[in-house]
């Protein structure tokens, strides 16, 4: 089988194949099978699976495996399901059979993710396994593969661009050699160009690697070469730039893993073929290619013809179609001639259009030498369909032309003096080359001959073109990357300009003087007469550079040509060169260092003054001497901050006065310049401000509008962009002799002799310099303001004017008398002085005060007037204060103040309420409390007058609506609404306002005892301000609907509906004046009756209501609305309210007892047999209690016998009323078995419901059975069923019984007693307490084992064997009750005692040989089982089909006995002991109160001591139930 060849021990084993054949009916019969199943495939797998649930399979695991596979696919194809199987995969973990692919698995991307089956199953047990290849799935799930060389080929710039830029630089016939190199390059000897016309049409494209490719099947051009492709070959094939080559739009290939389409991928011909095999169409069958290999010895590069729409780089002038592509190549021919002259390895290059013959070919055959000789000879052999076929001899030089023997001097098809090197890219000059004498010529040619040649060339040069000699100079930018000689020569030429021997050279022509003109002519060649004059030059040690740019050089060039003996001006791109190679380090140029050098000598000084002078206008001198100082003073770089050092003694700095400053530095030891070294850099205004110390002040127009209008002085100086800098201030910043005008400066300038008499007298100039001067100086104050601490910064004005020596100098102003009076800082801060306020109403204020003099806000410190200029700054107000308490003025002018209509007097409230927590308002409180500014309120109404009275002598009340008319001195009052809006002044005055308390002691002992309609509004505003403020009194002061005034608590809420309907008939005695109940909540608050914040009503107001309403009800006209309203005050019970758990029970008494309710005579939806009697009970009752009538909970119990409520009490209420009374449960029960007959048998089930509800309350009732005849009378249905439809009414009238006549848990009912059934069961408690008896059995005892422990059946062969032996027994025939029943005498002597004593005997002697014997003390059932019992030993014991039929039971039983009696008559023993115990366990069925007795007496009669015994405990436990029975009978 399988299982010898694929063995799958030790989960599954083959029985030995001997063995099967012998015993191959055992096997069948054990259900071993012939062969293994699918079955037991799925079983051992599962074992495998258990077993490594956690791990990889182990070897012998793998193994076991490996053979499950291998039966799996040769069972039979119905029997088995492959995709239940697990497969093992190259981890060697069992997976699902859909989750493993075969196929490569050295793909890169999200294949390489794919679960691969196991290394080790072979490929033909995959087929058979049928497992999805790698390659189909990613295929079906729409995943894309990767290449090895994913992340190789993603760009790194946007490879359109590099491609575009390389075509612009390659020509065709570049391109063409390009791929000629690169075929060389990888050795191989052929290259071919081949252009497909696709005669046939353009490919399929069916299977591509992308969809996008399909426009690429049509023309192409290919590209061939017998050299195969290393590693290292397709590394340099990827790049280009820094990008691939395949795909630069980035639009065609498959997308990559960052969902970009690729640049490049790499496929393998067997991946290709068998999944793209459309991309492979094109190149089959071409140069050798077949479709059918996976291999390939060569390269084929395939350029597809692309239509303008196809291409995406730039400036793709044109689409190179097919007929253009075939002229190119035909072009490319006579440069093929040529092209193999140098190459190593290829020696054929050929072009064809497929299908047809070679275009064209070209051969190259190297002979008689080694490519490392000199030379060498090349055959070319050139062959052309349409041409003559041609063939050319080349000797090729190897080296240069020097070191060439002589006969070499005629090589090549040209007679050039230099010979080709051989290597087609540079002239060999490094050491690194192997040729090292070559090396050293090409060396000394290019480093030292070639630039000496040409220093000297320049130098006769120089003296005869001037100036215009510097074109010929060789430049940097006029070499390319493509002429690394010529850099080369360039570096050597720079290198040997510096040297010793050049150093001295008159290379360079001086700059012409053209005079002092502000313009320079450019310079000429000049000729006199016939003869050329010769340019002034100097060396490269002598010249002064002039490199500056040209505005700033032709501004500059008269005073440089006057102070420059050997002024040299090169272009700029020379001078970029000359910057490049550092030549400038070894220069003088003119820049600081020079400069300084130069300014420092007074002579030179001299001339630049007089070259200021000299220029037209002050702007071209400002902008001369910008442009001079941004070169001379250098720029302090971080390295070297003291490199304007290098200034100091330079007189180059303009002052006002047109004379020129010195630059001055700090010595070690000095910290202070003296006065007259100061330059001051003044701005415009300070200029202006300071004219008459212009020798202290430089120029203040320089640099005002930036610096000049070029980017740069110096070009390549090395240093940071000019366009930014100020000279003056860098001098300034680096501890020099120059800075800006500080704030300690201007006490200086004010002590000028010029401005000395300015103080003596007042004048108009002094009255204008001096708002000039604040103008000046305000903005430069430094006060650092610290927000709203406007103390900090008066104190900060102060000190400051102290710092600058300023506080004893008359500079602040006021005007009197149309004169301006000047004070210093010092006496305003010390006399009657305010600062002028901004604000008109202010200004109005302060003229109250005459004596009071205003400050001039534009002669003060700006901040000190930003300070003080409202009254609502502290300080101002405090100096308004301070100078009417220092004038004596403090008794202001009583008709001033007596108006309370002044605004002056109300901005004056208003100051003090801004200032009222302020130290000021402290420290003068007394004079503005004695201040009469506060308008007093009159006895009635507010004065007409306006009389004001003074804060130390009012009352305060805030609130006017307490102002009653009738409250207790009134006229100490002052406007309410003042108090409310001064109340924070008020109080910071020292002034108390009165709280609620007080105000309502001064009103309470005025209250009326009722309110005129006249007085109810105003009375209304008081309770509103009272219930703001949140104040209860205790007074009468709720008006009910009459005016009295009430306590609260006396009176009921108008909005509650219950106490409305209770109360509704008497409003004006029980509720709130209408105008009132608006502050419903305050008056709740203040004790009003009205239910509690979570709707609870008190019990003692809910009683109130029901007494109101009950007796209303009493009363003999009672009418609709008194039903309706007392309807509406028992609803409060209807639902359940959480305060009605706090109810006393006191309380629930009087409320279940109020007849307040009505009863419910809407029966409808009750069942037919409850509608007459409930009807009529509802008609026959009145008003009614809760206590009264019944709920809806105890319906069932009692509808008979109480009422239902029309609109009844919530269920939490009928709590505190108790269940119903005993006795009316109990009439309920007899009316409902009264009525039993007249139910329907529709609504039997229900009516059965409420019969059972019934005996359910009785039974939880303690006292039932204290009911009088409940024992006797005939109230119990005893049905045999708890399944009320099964129940019909016929069955009612035989069920029903006394508690007399039931008994419980009885074996079967008896002719005297019967037994509670199924309906009565759930009663059971109740029926016990009504008297019921319980049959009880005793415990069940088991017999003694007999003392014969032998089986009968041993014991019987046993004695047939003796008896055998003596042949004394016969076979013999019983027959009773004309039944007849075979036996041998032999099997009967040993189970009967009595039959072997008659056998043995002489009775037995007389028998005949099969003698048939009468038995008349048994009957024939009996017999049969003494019978059957001798050859058994086992007893079939009668089944009861009915065990509560009790003629059935009594006939089981009298068999039992008879079978009892029998056992004890023939002396079996064994038979007689398995009898008494089968009765003594069935004894619940058989043993009972009626037949007990004759139990007894059978089993005394046949020796049964057993069943005596528990006949004996059974009358003792069930004494009186068995003499009831015996009374009975």
């Amino acid at each position: 089988g399988l299982l010898s060849r694929y063995p799958l021990a030790p989960y599954l084993d083959e029985v030995e194949p001997s063995f099967a054949s012998k015993h191959a009916t055992l096997l069948i019969g054990l259900g071993i099978r012939q062969d293994v199943t699918y079955d037991d495939v799925l079983v051992v797998q599962s074992m495998i699976v258990k077993a490594t649930q956690s791990g990889n399979l182990s070897n012998d695991q793998l193994n076991v495996v490996f053979s499950l596979l291998e039966i799996s696919t040769r069972l039979p194809a119905g029997s088995k399901n492959l995709s239940l199987l697990k497969i093992p995969d190259t981890e060697g973990r069992l997976q699902v059979r859909s989750d493993v692919v075969c196929g490569d698995r050295n793909i890169n991307g999200k294949i390489a993710s794919f679960n691969f089956v196991h290394r080790m199953v072979s490929p033909d047990l995959v087929e058979r396994l049928r497992l999805e290849n790698s390659f189909a799935r990613a295929t079906r799930l729409g995943i894309e593969f990767e290449d090895e060389d994913e992340d190789e080929y993603t760009p790194r710039e946007k490879l359109t661009t590099t491609i575009s830029d390389t075509l612009g630089r390659y020509t065709i016939d570049s391109t063409f050699s390009e791929f000629l190199a690169n075929a060389n390059d990888c050795g191989a000897t052929q290259i071919s160009w081949i252009l497909d016309t696709c005669v046939g049409g353009s490919y399929e494209s069916a299977a591509l690697l992308s969809e996008e490719l399909k426009g690429l099947q049509g023309f192409a051009l290919f590209v061939y070469n017998n050299g195969v492709f290393s590693e290292d070959d397709f590394r340099g094939f990827k790049e280009i730039g820094q990008g691939g080559k395949t795909d630069p739009q980035q639009r065609l290939l498959p997308r990559n893993k960052h969902w970009q389409h690729k640049v490049g991928v790499k496929v393998s011909l067997a991946t290709a073929r068998q999944f793209f095999p459309s991309q492979l169409r094109p190149f089959h069958g071409l140069q050798g290619y077949s479709m059918e290999s996976d291999t390939y010895d060569g390269t084929l590069f395939r350029l597809p013809l692309r239509s303008t729409e196809q291409t995406l780089l730039k400036e793709a002038s044109a689409v190179i179609d097919v007929d253009e592509t075939q002229a190119l190549l035909e072009d490319y021919y006579p440069t093929a001639q040529m092209s193999l002259l140098f190459l190593r390895h290829v020696n054929t290059i050929d072009f064809r259009v497929r299908g047809q013959e070679a275009s064209w070919s070209v051969t190259a055959t190297r002979l008689g030498s080694s490519f490392d000789d000199i030379f060498r000879d090349v055959n070319i052999t050139s062959c052309h369909s349409s041409k003559t076929n041609n063939k050319t001899v080349w000797r090729i030089g190897m080296t240069d032309i020097e070191e060439a023997p002589k006969h070499l001097a005629n090589s090549g098809r040209r007679a050039n003096k230099l010979a080709i090197t051989g290597d087609r890219k540079t002239i060999p000059f490094d050491d690194t080359k192997s040729n090292t004498a070559i090396t050293a010529w090409n060396r000394w040619l290019l480093t030292k001959c070639i630039p000496g040649f040409y220093l000297d060339f320049l130098k006769d040069l120089a003296p005869r073109r001037g100036e215009q000699a510097f074109d010929f100079w060789p430049l940097t930018a006029n070499i390319t990357a493509s002429q690394p000689l010529d850099k080369v020569i360039l570096d050597a030429f720079w290198n040997q300009l510096t040297g010793e021997q050049y150093e001295s050279y008159q290379l360079f022509p001086l700059v012409e003087k053209m005079g002092t003109t502000e313009q320079s002519t450019p310079l000429k060649a000049r000729t006199i007469g016939r003869a050329r004059k010769l340019f002034k030059v100097t060396s490269l040690r002598s010249a002064q550079f002039n490199v500056l740019q040209t505005r700033v050089s032709a501004r500059l060039s008269p005073l440089f040509n006057n102070i420059c003996p050997n002024l040299v001006h090169p272009p700029r791109r020379l001078w970029q060169d000359m910057t490049t190679f550092k030549i400038d380090q070894k220069l003088t140029i003119l820049k600081s260092d020079y400069l300084c050098d130069i300014f420092r000598v007074e002579a030179n000084c001299i001339v630049l003054e007089n070259f200021l002078k000299g220029l037209v206008s002050e702007a071209i001198r400002d902008e001369a001497m910008e442009m001079l100082l941004l070169i001379t003073v250098p720029n302090p770089s971080s390295d070297s901050s003291r490199l304007l050092d290098m200034v100091s003694g330079c007189r180059i700095i303009p002052r006002l006065n047109q004379s020129l400053g010195t630059v001055k530095f700090q010595s070690g030891d000095m910290t202070i310049w003296s006065r007259p070294d100061i330059l001051f850099i003044p701005t415009l205004a300070e200029a202006d401000l300071f004219a008459h110390s212009a020798n202290s002040l430089i120029k203040p127009s320089l640099f005002r509008e930036g610096p000049p209008k070029h980017t740069s002085v110096v070009p390549n100086s090395g240093t940071q962009t000019q366009a930014s800098r100020n000279p003056l201030l860098d001098l300034m910043r680096e501890s020099s002799n120059l800075r800006q005008i500080g704030l300690s400066d201007i006490e200086s300038f004010l002590t000028h002799v010029e401005l000395s008499s300015a103080y003596s007298g007042v004048t108009d100039k002094m009255d204008g310099w001096i708002v000039k001067f604040w103008s000046y100086l305000n903005p430069r104050l430094q006060i650092h303001s610290r927000g709203s601490d406007k103390i900090a910064d008066f104190v900060s004005v102060w000190e400051q004017l102290k710092d600058l020596r300023l506080h004893d100098t008359p500079i602040y102003r006021y005007h009197q008398d149309n004169t301006w009076h000047y004070i210093t800082p010092q006496q305003f801060e010390e006399g009657p002085y305010i600062i002028a306020p901004s604000e008109q109403e202010e200004n109005d204020l302060c003229r109250l005060f005459p004596c009071v003099k205003v400050i001039d806000t534009t002669c003060i410190p700006s901040q000190l007037h930003v300070i003080e200029s409202r009254l609502e700054n502290s300080l101002a107000f405090g100096r308004l204060l301070r100078a009417i308490t220092k004038t004596g003025a403090s008794n202001i002018r009583h008709t001033s103040i007596e108006k309370p209509e002044s605004k002056s007097l109300q901005l004056l409230r208003n100051l003090i309420r801004t200032h009222g927590m302020s130290q000021i308002v402290v420290q003068h409180g007394m004079v503005l409390r004695a201040l009469p500014i506060w308008p007093q309120l009159s006895p009635n109404e507010p004065s007409e007058d306006g009389r004001c009275i003074p804060a130390q002598d009012a009352l305060l009340c805030a609130h006017g609506a307490m102002l009653l008319p009738y409250i207790r001195q009134r006229d100490r009052f002052i406007n309410p609404d003042l108090v409310m809006t001064y109340s924070s002044t008020l109080r910071s005055l020292g002034c108390t306002i009165m709280d609620i308390e007080s105000i309502w002691n001064h009103l309470e002992p005025n209250l009326p005892r009722s309110l005129t309609p006249d007085q109810l509004e105003a009375h209304l505003a008081c309770i509103e301000c009272l219930a703001r403020n949140n104040w209860k009194p205790r007074s009468k002061i709720a008006p009910n609907g009459d005016g009295t005034l009430c306590s609260p608590s006396s009176l009921y809420d108008h909005e509650d509906e219950i106490f409305l309907a209770a109360f509704g008939r008497s409003p004006k005695s029980y509720f709130l004046h209408p105008d009132f109940k608006g502050k419903r909540t305050y008056w709740i608050s203040l004790g009003l009756r009205a239910r509690s914040n979570s709707g609870c009503m008190s019990d003692l107001h809910f009683l109130h209501c029901i007494a109101r309403v009950e007796a209303r009800l009493k009363s003999r006209s009672t009418t609709y609305h008194d039903k309706r309203d007392a309807a509406k005050v028992s609803g409060y019970l209807c639902f359940f309210h959480p305060g009605l758990a706090s109810w006393p029970g006191t309380s629930w008494a009087s409320v279940v007892h109020a007849k307040i309710y009505q009863a419910d005579a809407d029966i409808s939806s009750e069942p037919t047999y409850r509608q007459a009697q409930m009807l009529m009970i509802a008609n026959e009752t009145g008003p009614c209690s809760i206590q009264h009538a019944t709920s809806r909970a105890h319906l069932r119990v009692v509808w008979s016998q109480r009422p239902l409520l029309k609109d009844p009490p919530d269920a939490s209420v009928y709590k505190h009323v108790g269940p119903p009374l005993l006795t009316s449960v109990y009439d309920h029960l007899h009316f409902l078995i009264k009525i039993r007959n007249t139910v329907s048998s529709r609504e039997l089930s229900e009516y059965l419901k409420d019969v059972q509800a019934t005996y359910a309350f009785l039974q939880d009732c303690p006292t039932t059975a204290s009911i009088p005849n409940i024992r006797g009378d005939k109230v119990w249905l005893n049905l045999p069923t708890t399944d009320l439809t099964s129940i019909s009414s016929s069955q009612l009238d035989g069920a029903l019984r006394s508690a007399k006549s039931l008994c419980l848990k009885a074996p079967l009912d008896t002719h005297v007693m019967e037994r509670a059934k199924n309906f009565l069961i759930p009663y059971e408690s109740l029926l016990r307490k009504l008297g019921c008896k319980t049959i009880s059995q005793p415990a069940k005892s088991k017999l003694a084992p007999s003392s014969n422990n032998l089986r009968i059946i041993d014991k019987s062969l046993t004695v047939i064997r003796n008896m055998r032996e003596q042949d004394n027994l016969v076979d013999i025939v019983f027959e009773a009750e004309g039944v007849q029943v075979s036996a041998h005498k032999i099997f009967l002597a040993a189970a009967s005692g009595y039959c072997r004593s008659q056998f043995l005997g002489d009775w037995g002697q007389l028998l005949g040989l099969k003698p048939t014997i009468h038995i008349e003390e048994l009957t024939a059932k009996t017999l049969q089982y003494i019978i059957d019992f001798a050859y058994t030993g086992e007893v079939s014991w009668p089944i009861l089909d009915n065990a509560e039929d009790f003629d059935e039971v009594a006939d089981k039983l009298d068999e039992i006995l008879d079978l009892l009696r029998g056992a004890d008559m023939w002396l079996m023993e064994a038979l007689h002991d398995l009898t008494e115990q089968h009765l003594l366990e069935t004894s619940e069925t058989y043993v009972r109160a009626d037949n007990v007795d004759s139990v007894k007496d059978i089993a005394e009669e046949v020796r049964a001591r057993h069943l005596v015994k528990h006949c004996e405990e059974f009358l003792a436990k069930n004494a009186e139930f068995v003499q009831d029975f015996r009374d009975m009978k």
